[in-house]
């Protein structure tokens, strides 16, 4: 039985889109701003490109499409300030009570992969403070998942071994992979970006099923 539980942070307690969404959002106001143009105009805009080739170089190509040469300091500002807006979210449906009831038993870590200031302040507006005891950016530590230095260092700070922690995250390839690697467990969060990625790991459909999953142990 695990006595704590390494978790994940987007996709997992939360949809990934709202920052993507808050963050096109605030860009577009930017771009309204700066070049005079309609701030509803360019967050669709930018919205169809997603959909249409992700999210590389996006603002480059937002930019042509309205006529702006795309100028690397000018991109390179629209990064910066899509990195550290201040985001609006929420987390997935049941999650806050799942971690009521995960926090009144397990020591719980927030481990996380990504550019560090735009994940914590995910973090910040998600409040997670107030249901973890230890939040790793691992990135920061130059070892982004699925390498084992994250796991590893919340097992660290917490005093627990890795055998006694549980990674717990949607992506089988990243969570899972450090969760091998760091010798420890890992319970998959079946969402739908990652459905047809195969792993035989056990699984539950939403993290707001894990306390069930862990009760049946």
């Amino acid at each position: 039985m695990p006595t704590t539980l390494l978790i994940d942070l987007d996709d997992t307690l939360f949809d990934e889109r709202q920052y993507v969404d808050s963050g096109f959002r605030f860009i577009a106001g930017n771009m309204a701003y700066l070049f005079d143009l309609s701030a509803g105009d360019v967050y669709d805009h930018m919205q169809k490109l997603l959909a249409r080739e992700g999210r590389g170089q996006i603002f480059d190509h937002t930019l042509e499409a309205f006529g702006i040469e795309p100028k690397p300091e000018i991109v390179a500002g629209l990064v910066r300030r899509y990195r550290t807006h201040a985001p609006s979210l929420g987390f997935f449906p049941g999650v806050r009570e799942a971690l009521d009831e995960l926090k009144a038993t397990y020591k719980l870590a927030l481990v996380t992969n990504g550019h560090v200031a735009m994940q914590a302040r995910k973090v910040a507006a998600l409040a997670a403070e107030n249901w973890f005891e230890v939040v790793v950016f691992c990135d920061k530590l130059g070892h982004p998942k699925p390498a084992p230095e994250g796991p590893l260092a919340a097992c660290k700070l917490l005093g627990v071994k890795p055998r006694n922690a549980l990674m717990v995250g949607d992506n089988p390839e990243t969570d899972g992979g450090a969760a091998r690697a760091a010798g420890m467990g890992y319970l998959r969060i079946n969402t739908a970006r990652f459905a047809a990625t195969a792993s035989d790991a056990p699984s539950v459909a939403t993290f707001a099923d894990v306390p069930a999953y862990l009760r049946g142990l």
